[in-house]
């Protein structure tokens, strides 16, 4: 025990001379002094060293693995890996269609069912009825909301009735619907509703109808002037809660 205290008070005053410097040159250690060192880091990293029981490893580098000669991996007549042979006469990249039914999310999806406004609006017992519209560059709603169409495009302000014929109130909640309303004129496409914050928005109206009550409702499409001087037929897409429709309203 009294030779290991020797030892390991050897060690510190060699350890302190070594890791302190005032300017003077390194210290020089005999063989004995650097023997006892190393020992001593030995002792202190076997310690704390959990794979201590495993003895030293040593870890090789494993050789690249030899590239495979093609022929032997797939012989003249075996298909390639990830390559699927087609039946003679057809294109091995076309796609074969879904067998559920559903239509390709590239093309078209099934067209919309024909309905009459008050139908697609699906606001039983409460009726919408398509009332007209009314062009204009402009639309103002009191003092809070004013609108002014761009340059080259007029306003087609559409009116939609809300009725309760029923006896008892309805409450009304197109917000929460999701709806969604494209105009079509003359056949063409030319504006979905415009967003607004009016109370008489039609696609977001939120009220509750008394019995015998009725509400006028409006949407806002901002249509080309060519468009908007040229009227013949009025139709719309209807969307709500998932379900469109074709809605011909003139």
């Amino acid at each position: 025990m009294s030779r290991f205290l020797k030892r390991s008070g050897l060690v510190g005053v060699v350890l302190c001379l070594f890791l302190t410097g005032c300017g003077e040159e390194l210290w020089t250690m005999t063989p004995e002094e650097e023997e006892l060192i190393v020992a001593y880091a030995a002792g202190a990293v076997a310690k704390n060293n959990k794979y201590q029981t495993q003895g030293l490893i040593y870890y090789e580098e494993e050789p690249e693995p030899e590239p495979e000669d093609p022929d032997e991996v797939s012989g003249p007549g075996e298909e390639e890996p990830g390559e699927a042979q087609a039946p003679d006469g057809e294109d091995p990249g076309a796609q074969n269609p879904p067998e559920d039914g559903t239509a390709d999310p590239g093309q078209d999806g099934p067209a919309a069912s024909t309905a009459t406004l008050a139908e697609a609006a699906g606001l039983a017992p409460v009726v919408a009825e398509y009332q007209g519209y009314q062009l204009a560059d402009s639309y103002m709603e009191g003092s809070y909301f004013a609108l002014n169409a761009q340059a080259g495009y007029q306003f087609l302000i559409m009116s939609i009735m809300l009725s309760n014929p029923s006896q008892e109130p309805v409450e009304c909640n197109n917000l929460a619907r999701g709806i969604r309303c494209t105009l079509f004129v003359n056949g063409e496409k030319q504006a979905e509703a415009m967003p607004t914050i009016l109370l008489n928005d039609f696609a977001t109206y939120l009220n509750t109808l008394e019995p015998g009550a009725s509400q006028e409702t409006i949407l806002i499409f901002e249509v080309p002037i060519e468009a908007a001087g040229e009227i013949q037929t009025l139709a719309m897409e209807f969307e709500a809660d998932g379900v469109v429709y074709h809605v011909d309203l003139q």
